[in-house]
């Protein structure tokens, strides 16, 4: 790929990044370049990557986890359960997590599509979610001194630590994709899993989330978290 290539790449990113931020702290009205892709700039289709992780790599995977500190152990177990981006997880907020009917509302401002995601959460993740509430106090799940959430390097930092300790190298998205990996070995619908995973979807998909998706984007969820926590 052409340098001059893979810098425009990189600036754009730093560009919608900066933008997002802005509107976020309301710098600006709005986020001008919010839902702003590669599609928008190009008819050719990206070609999904396979991920580093395999789904025979779980087991080795949860073992690696459960031997973390208890605030990385529940970051990557979110991850992995909900199969949600490193930035979703970093921003997750006490006020979006819904424990007493086991939801996660991830609002559109936090999410890479601009669009609100509404996840189902395992009893077991639940159950950690309380006893993290319980130890610390603030807004957000995952925050240094209580007031600002984590930052994403922090997040890959982590990642950094956790892989060290496997033979493979993998990062946060490789998280996500494993997620996905095991979700279609196991039999879930396509549409689901883009519903669980928050990619873009038409308004077909969309009536269909509301009226038939959300039983069994649980049972998919806590098909997952019963691998994960055995």
């Amino acid at each position: 790929m052409c340098w001059r290539f893979r810098l425009c790449v990189r600036l754009g990113g730093v560009l919608k990044r900066a933008c997002s931020l802005a509107a976020k702290l309301e710098v600006i009205a709005a986020d001008p370049l919010a839902g702003v892709g590669w599609k928008s700039f190009s008819t050719s289709k990206e070609r999904p990557k396979s991920g580093r992780l395999k789904v025979d790599d779980l087991a080795a995977v949860v073992k690696e986890i459960s031997n973390a500190q208890f605030n990385r152990r529940l970051f990557f177990t979110l991850q992995l359960c909900q199969g949600t981006r490193i930035e979703e997880t970093c921003l997750a907020k006490w006020a979006n997590l819904y424990l007493d009917r086991g939801e996660w509302v991830i609002p559109a401002e936090d999410t890479k599509t601009g669009v609100e995601l509404r996840t189902p959460l395992a009893p077991k993740v639940v159950d950690m979610l309380r006893q993290a509430k319980a130890r610390r106090q603030g807004d957000f799940v995952f925050s240094r001194c209580g007031k600002r959430p984590i930052t994403s390097k922090t997040g890959r930092d982590w990642y950094k630590a956790l892989r060290s300790g496997m033979d493979v190298y993998f990062t946060s998205h490789d998280m996500r994709k494993l997620a996905n990996d095991y979700w279609m070995q196991s039999g879930v619908d396509s549409t689901v899993r883009k519903m669980l995973l928050n990619h873009s979807r038409g308004n077909l998909e969309g009536r269909y989330e509301s009226e038939y998706a959300w039983p069994l984007m649980v049972e998919a969820v806590e098909r997952l978290a019963g691998e994960v926590f055995g």
